[in-house]
């Protein structure tokens, strides 16, 4: 019996890589062939088109942020708000780890994605938008917690503030992209927490 091929797992590994590297347009399909070291009809086997591929990396990333920080860092072994506070240390290590990998801070992959395809790929862009709701989900059963114990106001509006969380987040990845400084994750993140336990108005 023959080995079971990994070159739809090449191919996605590949593609989140250079999509990130370079962009989604600027990535045509012969080059994400090379990099993946299969050829184009293993490529269309797999994938009808490079949005089909887009797709899939955008499943592979997500996942990885669920399983390999979302998960991890927001587990309930501290506090609440504790969990939050390492959730953006762990983004901040990441992107200096990344720095020193690729000698740039690379912020994240699916904001850069967003940017970039939400205007006229709907498809992706619903599938973007899914990811970012997941996101806030997860930051909202750590913010009950956090009312739960005490740490939090009664009247938190936790939707809000979740919804807030992802975009401090998101924009962090940004900036620190921008300005090629991985501390600014950190910087920022202890700026949400401050912006979260202040009373709404």
């Amino acid at each position: 019996m023959g080995r079971t091929s990994d070159a739809r797992e090449r191919l996605i590994e590949a593609a989140g890589r250079l999509f990130h590297a370079r962009s989604y347009e600027a990535v045509g399909v012969q080059e994400l062939c090379d990099a993946a070291g299969v050829n184009k009809g293993s490529f269309y086997h797999y994938f009808p088109s490079k949005d089909d591929l887009a797709a899939a990396v955008i499943d592979a990333q997500w996942a990885n942020v669920r399983d390999e920080i979302l998960t991890p860092t927001l587990a309930d072994d501290i506090a609440p708000l504790a969990r939050i506070e390492r959730f953006f240390a762990r983004l901040a290590r990441n992107q200096r780890s990344a720095r020193k990998d690729l000698g740039v801070t690379p912020g994240c992959p699916l904001a850069n994605l967003s940017g970039e395809l939400c205007t006229h790929e709907p498809k992706l862009r619903r599938k973007l938008a899914r990811v970012f709701v997941g996101m806030r989900e997860a930051f909202e059963g750590t913010l009950h917690a956090a009312v739960a114990a005490g740490e939090l106001p009664r009247g938190t509006d936790v939707p809000r503030a979740a919804e807030a969380l992802v975009a401090f987040a998101e924009g962090a990845l940004l900036l620190a992209a921008a300005h090629d400084d991985p501390g600014l994750v950190g910087r920022l993140g202890r700026l949400a927490l401050g912006l979260v336990r202040a009373p709404s108005r």
